[in-house]
């Protein structure tokens, strides 16, 4: 770890270079402040082959040259475009200016160069990111630090010579042996029109201290003082520049072709497109362009398109082939016809664009026009026609296929053609979709077929007008109409059918034939039940055969086989089987019969009835002269009158079903030669014959009268006359009526009744009862209806207040009722009145009303304020039967009424401060008020929009004015709209301003230098009050000295406004201990009448002035030299050296041998052991000691020649070389120095 020493020495060495033509050390030039000895920066370039400059990267890892870490770029390792990342490495030690500030920021300034040195075109243009990697090995404790970029600013003109982007990058939370670096990425900007040469600079210029102990601004911030470093990019002429064009020119033949070109109306013509990456002339090579886009080409007169590139790769590595290399061509082209009417010349433009980079690119891009001269000749119409069938010519289709012929008709003449059409000499039916074309077009028509047998050709005519000139043109195409078959014909031991005897050989051959039209192949022959065939090929000609075959042994009984021949044409499969057999002997039969399928069921009466008699053969033979009779005379029908082995057959007889029980017995023979084989079975059913009746009443009749509302009683009555129980019976009516049944289940010849009820309703009504239920799976119904006619009288009233109901009408303003009466009766009303609970007074145009008629009665008056409501009755009579209705209306009397509040009503505020109101804006009228607006032309703050206000709502918020300097009284104002009128209310309320006291105070001090020993110095303090009223000074004090009495009579004197008072502080500054400078404060309290307090400080620096020299200025300057110490003297003579440094005794490491003189030891060069710290602290040592001897008290190193020997003798015996360097840095501090002013 380093030291601090080491820190301070290395800045103060840089302001030896920065300064090296002067002598001595200035007190007040800006040194490092004490907090930030621990600080260590510095700057490199990440090495340029560690990381992708397209994205950035590197790491200071073990900061080795060109492998980690640049000290010096070229130009020839960078593209424009590319990133540059530098690194910033910030080393803090653990020393106590560290721990005592941390947490805390550093904020740096970096510039870079807007132009090169020599010739302009390249920049150090934007600084894209900062960031903190992690895995960056030299990275040490660093886990909370934060680099940010503050800003980026340009201080001129881009390309611009003088122009800088300067940077400034904040690296917060840094602490005490904490190694962080921070990486800055830096794009490359150029100009590819220009040849840039020279160099561009990256400068780390400035360092500040801005933060302390976490969020604690340090004001002003405080500079570290390390120097500028910098990171040179040479030689820019090898910079490579992405350097875009375009060539584009056009041919009728193969590219590249000619910026202009003449060619005849409707002749096809070949854009060719050359996009080139090469140097731009200048010396400098190409980069590569990323996300080329396709050609854009504006088309000229005629619609634009678009060209795709070949030749692009994939430079980024993003997986598009869309970069183009440095130095590569991509090329494009586009063919295209153009079909003018008039001689036209067409110039079109094509552009393609590119990217610099793919981090905030440049969009470079190049364009390029070629023209074409395009003749239309003189009238020459012509017509060309291409017949295909099913798209081609001279294809094989199957016969019975569909067969489409297409015939494309091209105009490829130059005027326009009409009365097109189209005829085939085979009587095919050509449609086209039109009958004209234009210059170049082309349509076409189609006809439809299907394919015959063998080959077929046809030929088509196309003709057409061109004013009076005919033209036409043919085409023929054919296909061949393809029959592929194929039959099998199988044998077993060369028969269809044999007796095997069981465990002898079966051969079974397959006689396959191609039948077809056709060649097949793929010919293959399978056996659902024999796995192993042998043929003897596998294809066919037309009409060829060829026999398969298979062997086996036989099994006993019946044994059937079938073969399966199956071949292909042309993707199409045709095949064939057949089957052969054998088997053995045993005569028996079976018979199952069943009725409907089942024995012993239940069928409805009269309904179909099958009987089916299964037959089987059980025997191994086959059986014959079957035949199958019934004991009742039914006619039995056989499919067959024989059985193979195993076989069965379904006989069947029919007929419908009687009433009750019914059985019959099914009798089977057969016979294989003589032997008889028989047996029956018997099968019955039960006849069912399921019936229901309805009968239905209204009120016990068939069509009553009955008055609208009252009640009505339906009766259903279902009876069971069928010859089974029903289950499941309902009754429904078609009129909704809810029906209920004592039960669900009738006997037979059981009865019930079933009731409905409701209520009478306005006219005929009529209404239909279904009874429903099963008998097991057969549905049973019957349905019977009743009338009866319902009447009614009754009217209705509407009453309406202006014309709506519960309307809001202003008060005072006019109402007007109106009473709609209509007559809902179906028979006329007479003696009508409508009377008002309110005894407004009401009219009616007449008194009678006829059915479903309507009247409108009306009565007005003056609107109130608030609701209000009232009720109309309306009566009439039919006969002697009084009717009425009522119906209400009411409105709301609107009056609106707003107030508004605004509190505190006073307030005291100081001045400068801020005032709070709380404004109370309530509705105390009783509509809803709109468009409520507040305003406070004082306090801007207060002013609000509301939408809405509802009645007895309040609303209330809190406003605020700022920097309040005089006592006003403030008036807020608020307006609303009812809706037909504004009304407004107003409140204001009081503030009053109390003023501050404000002073300052200001420290002079006189001399502000004085020696490194120390010194006197005059500090003079003036309090001025600055403020608006008078104030007294209650305190007084000083960081570093007691107050003189002048200043502590200062304490309990009052200071008119503008005024001030003064006084002097004599102080002895002390002696310094290796700091620049002497810091000390001053701070001055006064208050005003109201007892409120103002306090102001103040500080003065004094800064340390010494004398002292370099090594080499002793070296150079011998005759400057005391008396007492000559350059020929020898070291070991002055300092006690260490005998482990010594060869024989002898202090001997530099040439000639000998013992060592001081003038050799201020020319030792150091080194990394113990001898080459030995060399350090010598070389400082010796500087010192002729500092010390001839300036004495002027030079800061010790108290004496003496002194300076014995503190350098002691480190000497530590034999450590951490301490050699650390004392060194100590005196080559003081060694340093500038000639101050001393007093």
């Amino acid at each position: 770890m380093r030291r601090t020493g080491q820190k301070r020495n290395s800045i103060l060495s840089i302001f030896a270079i920065a300064l090296s033509t002067l002598t001595f050390l200035v007190g007040n030039v800006p040194m490092a402040n004490a907090q930030l000895k621990g600080v260590t920066l510095d700057f490199a370039a990440a090495e340029p082959t560690s990381y992708n400059h397209l994205v950035g990267g590197g790491r200071w890892n073990s900061g080795i040259l060109n492998t980690d870490i640049a000290r010096s770029l070229a130009g020839s390792q960078f593209k424009c475009g590319d990133i540059v990342s530098y690194l910033s490495k910030f080393e803090m030690d653990a020393s106590n200016s560290i721990t005592s500030i941390e947490p805390f920021t550093i904020s740096s300034e970096f510039n870079f160069d807007l132009d090169t040195t020599g010739q302009s075109g390249a920049i150090l243009g934007d600084v894209l990111a900062v960031s903190i990697d992690p895995s960056d090995s030299a990275q040490r404790g660093n886990g909370n630090s934060v680099a940010t970029l503050v800003s980026e600013t340009a201080s001129g003109p881009i390309f611009t010579k003088g122009s800088v982007l300067s940077a400034v990058v904040e690296v917060s939370n840094l602490e005490q042996n904490e190694v962080v670096v921070v990486r800055m990425d830096v794009k490359i900007f150029c100009d590819p029109k220009l040849n840039p040469t020279g160099n561009l600079q990256a400068l780390f210029k400035d360092a500040k201290l801005t933060f302390k102990n976490g969020s604690t601004p340090v004001s002003p911030a405080e500079p570290l003082n390390q120097g500028a470093k910098t990171v040179p990019m040479k030689e820019l002429g090898a910079l490579a520049i992405p350097q875009l064009s375009l060539v584009k020119t056009v041919t009728t033949g193969s590219c590249p072709g000619v910026k202009s070109l003449t060619v005849l109306q409707n002749t096809e013509v070949r854009y060719c497109y050359s996009v080139l990456n090469t140097t731009n002339g200048g010396g400098n090579p190409a980069a590569p362009i990323y996300n080329v886009s396709d050609i854009s080409d504006d088309g000229g007169i005629f619609a634009e398109f678009s060209v795709a590139l070949t030749g692009l790769s994939d430079q980024d590595g993003d997986g598009q082939l869309d970069d183009l290399a440095a130095g590569a061509t991509a090329t494009g082209e586009a063919v295209k016809t153009y079909n003018p009417t008039i001689d036209t010349t067409l110039l079109n433009t094509a552009t393609v664009r590119g990217f610099d980079s793919i981090i905030n690119p440049l969009e470079l891009n190049a364009t390029d026009s070629a023209t074409l001269i395009i003749e239309v000749p003189d009238a020459a119409p012509s017509i060309s026609i291409n017949k295909l069938t099913n798209g081609s010519d001279g294809p094989f289709i199957l016969v019975g296929e569909p067969v489409v012929w297409s015939y494309q008709l091209t105009n490829t003449g130059n005027r326009t053609l009409s009365n097109i059409s189209v005829i085939d000499n085979q009587g095919v039916t050509v449609v086209c979709p039109e009958t004209t074309l234009a210059v170049g077009q082309s349509i076409t028509c189609d006809a439809n077929g299907l394919a015959i047998t063998g080959p077929y050709s046809n030929t088509a005519t196309v003709s057409a007008v061109s004013e009076a000139t005919i033209v036409t043109a043919s085409d023929s195409s054919s296909y061949f109409g393809a029959a592929p078959s194929i039959t099998l014909l199988k044998k077993t031991n060369g028969v269809d059918s044999a007796e095997v005897p069981v465990g002898d050989s079966v051969t079974w051959t397959y006689l396959v034939t191609n039948t077809g039209n056709v060649a097949i192949d793929s010919v293959v022959v399978t056996d659902n039940l024999v796995s192993e065939i042998t043929c003897p090929k596998n294809t066919l000609a037309i009409a060829e055969t060829m026999t398969c075959s298979a062997t086996g042994v036989a099994d006993k009984g019946y044994y059937e086989n079938i073969g399966t021949a199956r071949a292909n044409f042309q993707g199409t499969v045709v095949s064939a089987e057949d089957a052969s057999e054998y088997y053995g002997i045993e005569a028996k039969i079976s018979i199952q019969k069943t009725t409907n399928g089942q024995d012993g069921g239940t069928i409805i009466y009269l309904t179909p009835i099958e009987w089916q008699y299964l037959v089987t053969n059980t025997g191994n033979v086959t059986l014959s002269n079957i035949v199958v009779v019934d004991d009742k005379g039914l006619t039995v029908v056989c499919p067959f009158t024989s059985l193979a082995q195993g076989e069965a057959m379904t006989c069947t007889a029919s007929g419908l079903a009687g009433i009750g029980n019914y059985s019959n017995i099914g009798s089977v023979t057969a016979s294989y030669g003589s032997l008889l084989a028989s047996a029956n079975d018997t099968s019955s059913y039960f006849g069912a014959n399921p019936v229901l009746t309805l009968k239905k009443f209204t009120n016990g009749e068939e069509a009553p009268y009955i008055r609208v509302g009252d009640p009505v009683n339906w009766t259903y009555l279902v009876t069971n006359t069928g010859n089974v129980t029903v289950s499941g019976i309902s009754v429904v009516d078609d009129q909704g009526v809810t029906v209920t049944c004592p039960k669900s289940v009738l006997e037979i010849s059981e009865a019930m009744t079933c009731t409905g009820s409701g209520t009478a309703t306005l006219g005929w009504y009529r209404n239909l009862g279904t009874v429903n239920g099963t008998f097991e799976q057969t549905n049973v119904s019957a349905q019977d209806s009743s009338t009866y006619f319902g009447y009614s009288v009754s009217i209705t009233v509407d009453k309406r207040t202006n014309g709506s109901d519960n309307p809001t009408i202003t008060a005072g303003s006019p109402v007007v009722w109106t009473y709609q009466v209509k007559n809902n009766s179906n028979v006329a009303v007479d003696t009508l009145t409508v009377v008002d609970d309110q005894g407004v007074s009401v009219t009616c145009p007449k008194t009678s009303l006829e059915p479903t008629e309507e009247i409108q009665c009306t009565a007005s008056g003056t609107a109130i304020a608030g609701p209000y409501t009232n009720i109309a009755t309306a009566t009439a009579f039919y006969g002697t039967m009084m009717v009425q209705a009522t119906d209400a209306s009411s409105y709301f009397g609107a009056a609106g009424s707003i107030d508004v509040l605004k509190t505190p009503d006073t307030q005291t505020v100081t001045a400068g401060g801020s005032v709070t109101f709380t404004i109370t804006i309530s509705n105390t009228g009783n509509i809803p008020l709109s468009n409520i607006v507040v305003t406070d032309p004082l306090s801007p703050d207060c002013d609000r929009i509301f939408a809405t206000l509802q009645v007895a709502e309040v609303v209330s918020f809190t406003c605020t004015k700022t920097l309040v300097q005089t006592s006003f009284t403030n008036v807020v104002t608020v307006s609303a709209s009812t809706g037909t009128s504004t009304i407004s209310d107003s409140d204001s309320a009081e503030i009053n301003v109390d003023i501050l006291p404000d002073i300052s105070l200001t420290k002079t001090a006189n001399p502000k230098t004085v020696p490194a020993t120390g010194g006197l110095v005059d500090y003079t303090l003036r309090i001025s009050n600055i403020g608006l009223e008078a104030v007294v000074v209650t305190a007084l004090s000083d960081s570093k000295f007691p107050l003189s009495s002048a200043c502590s009579a200062l304490i309990g004197q009052p200071i008119a406004a503008g005024s001030f008072l003064e006084c002097v502080i004599q102080g002895l500054v002390p002696a310094s201990t290796g700091e620049t400078s002497f810091i000390n404060t001053a701070t001055a309290t006064a208050q005003d009448p109201e007892q409120n307090a103002d306090t102001a400080t103040a500080t003065a620096t004094i800064t340390y002035g010494w004398y002292g020299r370099t090594p080499g200025f002793w070296k150079n300057n011998q005759q400057a030299w005391v008396s007492g110490y000559t350059p020929n003297q020898f070291i070991q003579d002055v300092f006690t050296i260490p005998g482990t440094l010594l060869q024989s005794g002898v202090l001997d490491l530099v040439k000639p041998s000998g013992k060592d003189r001081l003038i050799d030891g201020l020319n030792y060069q150091g080194g990394s052991n113990l001898s080459g710290g030995f060399q350090i602290l010598m070389r400082a040592a010796i500087a010192a000691l002729l500092n010390e001897a001839y300036y004495g008290i002027y030079y800061p190193g010790a108290t004496s020649p003496a002194g300076l020997i014995a503190q350098v003798n002691s480190t000497l015996a530590t034999q450590n070389r951490a301490s050699y360097i650390t004392l060194a840095s100590l005196l080559d501090y003081w060694n340093n120095a500038i000639h101050s002013t001393l007093p």
